[in-house]
This record gives structure tokens, C-alpha cells and sequence, in this order.
């Protein structure tokens, strides 16, 4: 190196490249087409991705603050798209990038296409249906694992599982998870796996660019998982990245870590549980001993109630209790008849009594028919008849009154309508004469007069001018006319005799 060449530093070299990138009107306003790959929108609102052909790749950062005016649909993986914006390096790490402004559909790309089509094929064959799924053992002994050896899948699996139950053995089959052959590697891994007698099988790797996870959306693949004797848990990178196998397992963990967690149950959650169920299998035990305890002893009383013995203490009691009865009936014979003497008694005085109270009765009954004689329904009669003749006479008078009512009524419309009229003329003529008046008044009024051409001429105090005598040369005075007011001084005046 000569002396005299000049040296920069890596921060210098990038801000004059980027300095360039500025200066260049194309790389400042250029649309660039391609397939959308490795999309991730960010918590910050900027999405971050790559745009590639089938040589190279671009790329691409949109800022939050362009998304809402240069973005009118959800950008994913394997869209064909045209981006508009400008090419720059950023500064920290001299990575070129395209910084898109506006991003529009152009159509889909080639493996998103053909990820669509053997999706829709596989699912219509039935492949991802929910019937043919197997049930993940809850407590497994051994889980299988096809992934890559060296990967950090491997170690989180690994870490997760032995965490959560150190008891429970994990086989590794190392696989081949990207580039050409991955495929084959996999269905290879998962075919030795299934015939090893495994509980559960968790197949997947870590997260990656779409095309390192496309061996996951082999159809063969599928077709082995759909085959699978045993249980199988999908792990393929992300929570927001699908391949084919992730409908074809029996279950689909979003990294591989959860899939660790779905597969081993935590050890310290099973003795809770063996605790648990053992407590509630010593309260069952005690249960079932209560009630055995219970149906003995109701055996026992039955025994007792259906021994000879039993049954002739029984039928002694019964039999005493019989006796009994016969003894208060012949006590109950004695006080019927000691009964049937006093009712017999007091039969005869009953019937003393009703032949004195029938003979009182006959007595009364003649004495009300001497009363009838005087006030019986003939008198009454003749009473309400005298009655109704004295009604109908006041019934005449007050109809006599009402025809005087009526006449009288009459003749009080008649006048109210005749002192109608008479009020309705007056108020006619009272008008009349009020219009007469103020016409005459608007005749002499000045305004009147002032717009017939006539002028008002008053002094500069606003007292009006009637003589020549009033006013003096030199006075200021003012002329009213129809639309306005003049001011004037005084030059010279004349007396004159108006005709």
C-alpha cells in the first residue's frame, strides 16, 4: 500500500455509497416485480421481506408511515408484487434495500401457487380430516424426534422436555430439514421412528426463509404423515408459518419448543394428580365401606324380623293386643245401653216440648190471619193506586212546564240573533268611519307631503321654520326633501304673501 493513497473507515465508505445511491435518479424512484418471500410485519408496524426471481433476491423494508397510504392488501409469502420506492444501503450494516413507498399485486408466485393446489388436491382427498387424527397420548414414555442434529430445535426440544419430566426417553433420528433431498431424508426418519414402537413423533425444525421450509410441502411427506401408525406433532418454524405436513399431523405445535410442551406432561403436574386421585380414591373406598356397613346392618334386621322367634313374639303381641279390643267392645256394649236408656229419656220430653211449641204455633197463625184480613193484598192495592193517580197529576203539571220552558227558550234565540245583527251593522259603520278618518289624516301628513315634492325647512336645533321672521342671514339651516336632507346658510331673505 503506498503511503499517499488515502485510508477511510467502513462508516465513511457507506455514506459515500450511500451518497451515490441518493445522487441517482432511477435507483430514486424504481418499480421493481418479484415473489414475496420471508414476509414478517414487525411490532413496530414496518414489514420486512424479500422480494426474488428465479436468479437473485432484494431486500425490501416499508416504513409504518407509507403502510397505510401505499398498501391496500395483507402482504404473505408468494405474492407477486410490484414495488415502488427507492434503492439504498443502511448505513449500519451496508445492507442494500429496496425502501418501498407503494406495493401492488402483480399475481401469485410459482410456489405459492403450487402450495395452493396440492393443498386444496390433499384436503379434498380427505387427508386433513379431523376423523382420521390420532389422540397424543397424555402420559408417553418415548418420543421420537426427526429433525436436524445440530439445529436449535434439537436443543430446545431437548431442554423443554427434560425440564418437564426428566423420566420420559427421547430418540433422535437426525434428518436433513432444507435443500435439495430434505424431502426424502425426513419421510426416511419418520418411516424408521414409526416402526421403533415410539408413543409420539414430533417432526419439524426451526424458523427459516419460505423456500428453506418448502421441503415441509412435499406431497410424499404427506402422504407418509397421513400413513403414520403413530401419533405425529408438526413444529415447522413459527407461529405464523404453515406447510402441507402441519394439516396432515395430528397436531400442529407453532415452534418446536411448544411441540415439546404438548408432548411431555410436567412431572410435577402427575404427582398432583397421583396425589389428587389418590385422595379421591381413599373418599370413594370409605363410601363404599359406609354403605356395605349400612346393608349389613339392614340384613341384620331383617334376619331378626324374619327368625320364628321374631314371628312368634309377633303373633303374641298381636294376639294380646286383640284381647284388648274384645275387652274395650264389652265396655263399650255396657255405655251404648246406659246410652239408649238416657236417649229414650230425653226423647219423651222432646216430644212434650213440640206438642206445646205446635199448639203456641196454631195460636199465632190465627192471630196473623185477622191481620191479613186488614192488611192484605187488596188494601194495598187500592193504597197503590191512589198513589199512582196523585204521580201521574204531578206528571201533567211539570209536562205543561216544560212547553212553557221551550216557548221562552225560543224566544230568547230570536232576540240573541236580532241583537247580532244590530251589533254587526254598528261595528260596520264604526269601521267605516275609522278608514274615512285616517285617509284624512295621511292627506295632511308632512311625510305625505314631502314625498308629493314639498320640502320641511328647520334650524340647525331641529326647531322647524314657519316665518321669514324667524331665521337671520348667516343661520345655518337644513331642507328636508323626499330622499335626503340638504344644509344651508342663509344669504338673504324676503317677505312674501302667499295666495
Amino acid at each position: 500500500m503506498e503511503k499517499t493513497q488515502n485510508v477511510y473507515t467502513v462508516s465513511q465508505v457507506n455514506s459515500y455509497i450511500k451518497g451515490k445511491f441518493a445522487c441517482d435518479a432511477l435507483l430514486n424512484n424504481i418499480c421493481v416485480k418479484g415473489e414475496v418471500i420471508s414476509c414478517k410485519y414487525h411490532n413496530s408496524g414496518h414489514i420486512y421481506f424479500t422480494i426474488q426471481d428465479t436468479v437473485s433476491q432484494l431486500s425490501v423494508v416499508m416504513f409504518k408511515g407509507n403502510t397505510f397510504r401505499g398498501l391496500k392488501f395483507k402482504l404473505e409469502n408468494g405474492q407477486q408484487v410490484v414495488v415502488n420506492g427507492k434503492v439504498n444501503i443502511y448505513e449500519k450494516d451496508g445492507k442494500l434495500q429496496l425502501y418501498a413507498v407503494e406495493i401492488k399485486k402483480f399475481g401469485n408466485g410459482d410456489l405459492y401457487e403450487k402450495y395452493l393446489a396440492l393443498k386444496e388436491g390433499l384436503e379434498k382427498e380427505g387427508l386433513f380430516s379431523q376423523a382420521h387424527k390420532k389422540n397424543i397420548p397424555l402420559y408417553p414414555k418415548k418420543i421420537g424426534i426427526v429433525t436436524a442434529k445440530d439445529g436449535a430445535a434439537i436443543e430446545d426440544i431437548i431442554n423443554i422436555a427434560t425440564r418437564r419430566n426428566p423420566y420420559i426417553q427421547l430418540y433422535l433420528r437426525p434428518v436433513q430439514v432444507q435443500g435439495n433431498g430434505a424431502e426424502k431424508s425426513i419421510v426416511q426418519g419418520l418411516r424408521y421412528l414409526d416402526d421403533k414402537g415410539m408413543d409420539v413423533i414430533i417432526v419439524g425444525r426451526g424458523g427459516g426463509a419460505q423456500e428453506d421450509l418448502w421441503c415441509f410441502n412435499d406431497e410424499t411427506l404427506a402422504r407418509t404423515v397421513y400413513a403414520m401408525k403413530t401419533p405425529v406433532i408438526s413444529a415447522v418454524g413459527h407461529e405464523v408459518d404453515f406447510t402441507i405436513i402441519d394439516f396432515v399431523a395430528d397436531l400442529r405445535a407453532p415452534t418446536p419448543s411448544a411441540a415439546a410442551e404438548l408432548a411431555c406432561p410436567e412431572i410435577s403436574k402427575i404427582d398432583e394428580d397421583l396425589f389428587r386421585y389418590g385422595d379421591i380414591l381413599r373418599k370413594l373406598m370409605n363410601e363404599e365401606i359406609k354403605r356395605c356397613q349400612e346393608r349389613i346392618e339392614g340384613y341384620a334386621l331383617q334376619l331378626n324380623y324374619l327368625s320364628p322367634k321374631a314371628k312368634i313374639a309377633m303373633k303374641k303381641g298381636i294376639l294380646a293386643e286383640k284381647l284388648q279390643r274384645l275387652k274395650n267392645a264389652a265396655a263399650l256394649d255396657s255405655r251404648i245401653k246406659t246410652m239408649r236408656a238416657a236417649l229414650e229419656t230425653k226423647e219423651t220430653v222432646l216430644r212434650n216440648g213440640m206438642k206445646s211449641a205446635l199448639d203456641s204455633s196454631r195460636e199465632k197463625v190465627r192471630a196473623y190471619a185477622v191481620k191479613m184480613t186488614y192488611l192484605g193484598p187488596r188494601s194495598k192495592i187500592d193504597m197503590l193506586k191512589k198513589t199512582l193517580a196523585e204521580k201521574e197529576q204531578r206528571l201533567k203539571h211539570a209536562a205543561s212546564m216544560g212547553a212553557r220552558i221551550n216557548g221562552v227558550r225560543s224566544a230568547l234565540t230570536s232576540k240573541e240573533a236580532a241583537l247580532k245583527n244590530v251589533m254587526d251593522k254598528k261595528l260596520s259603520d264604526r269601521i267605516n268611519t275609522l278608514k274615512l278618518l285616517a285617509a284624512g289624516l295621511d292627506s295632511k301628513s308632512p311625510a305625505k307631503r314631502i314625498m308629493a315634492g314639498y320640502a320641511y325647512v328647520d334650524k340647525s336645533d331641529g326647531e322647524g321654520i314657519s316665518s321669514v321672521d324667524e331665521i337671520s342671514k348667516g343661520d345655518n339651516i337644513g331642507i328636508t326633501i323626499k330622499d335626503g336632507t340638504i344644509s344651508a346658510v342663509v344669504i338673504d331673505k324676503k317677505k312674501k304673501k302667499i295666495q
